[in-house]
């Protein structure tokens, strides 16, 4: 087997361990990826919109209300709660623990976002789902 004709994958080993064709990983989990980092931008951004709307008073002009106050609170904890998790599974690596929390996540984001999160979260479960998926995560290091 070539050196050169092996794919390098960085997370599974040390830098420039060739991998057998069993051991890459999976088109889904890129997208999987992708996806957890557009929820936790978006989440980012809903706290982003509660310390502002708890500091300002919009395009109102004048000091906040307490109302204002009071959703902007709400806003930035929420933010924080959803911001937590993604963050998380985005860092975790190749661990069991990942593909289940994952599969929750998934799961949750069907209800999430009005029904626009609904159609990607349907695509990436099914293929989340496969078994070649859980293999490559339950074959990582545990922990």
């Amino acid at each position: 087997m070539s050196h050169a004709s092996t794919p390098l994958y960085l997370p599974a080993g040390p830098p420039g361990t060739p991998l057998d064709a069993a051991d890459a990983m999976p088109s889904v989990v890129v997208y999987f990826r992708l996806y957890m980092l557009w929820l936790t931008l978006c989440a980012l951004g809903l706290v982003a919109f509660g310390v502002v709307g708890a500091t300002t008073a919009g395009f109102k002009g004048g000091a906040p209300r307490t109302d204002d106050v009071v959703v902007g609170v709400i806003c930035t904890v929420l933010g924080f709660a959803l911001a937590v998790p993604h963050v998380i599974v985005l860092l975790g690596g190749r661990r069991p623990w990942v593909y289940t929390m994952g599969m929750v996540l998934l799961a949750l984001s069907l209800i999430s976002g009005g029904g626009c999160c609904m159609i990607p979260s349907i695509i990436l479960l099914v293929y989340w789902s496969n078994a070649e998926t859980k293999r490559w995560f339950e074959s990582g290091p545990s922990g």
